[in-house]
């Protein structure tokens, strides 16, 4: 939940033209010049990668976003990680209802 009076940035993490969604890889070479989401990892999206996220290995305040697109569809995937410690906020915050604001 953001605070009223909390400073705010503004971070790009995806674009969509008329043409679809832009591909992770053409994202970062046409906007990186501009404040978009750090790229933390590139690779294969592993049970192992999913754990090391939610353990805090890439020291992320939330979590991440992951994207790739699929080799025979063409389709661009996404999928959202969060940490153990953001888990935690959440449920102290929201009691019961923290589900609500997870992955």
């Amino acid at each position: 939940m953001h605070k009223p009076n909390e400073p705010k940035d503004l971070v790009l993490f995806d674009v969509e033209t008329s043409n679809g969604m832009v591909t992770p890889e053409e994202f970062i070479e046409d906007f990186g010049h501009l404040k978009i989401a750090k790229v933390i990892y590139r690779g294969k999206f592993t049970g192992q990668f999913v754990e090391d996220v939610r353990r805090g290995k890439y020291k992320v305040e939330e979590g991440v976003v992951c994207k790739g697109v699929n080799k025979t569809t063409k389709e661009i995937w996404m999928a959202k990680i969060k940490t153990n410690s953001y888990m935690s906020k959440l449920k102290q915050e929201f009691k019961d209802d923290w589900q609500d604001y997870w992955e």
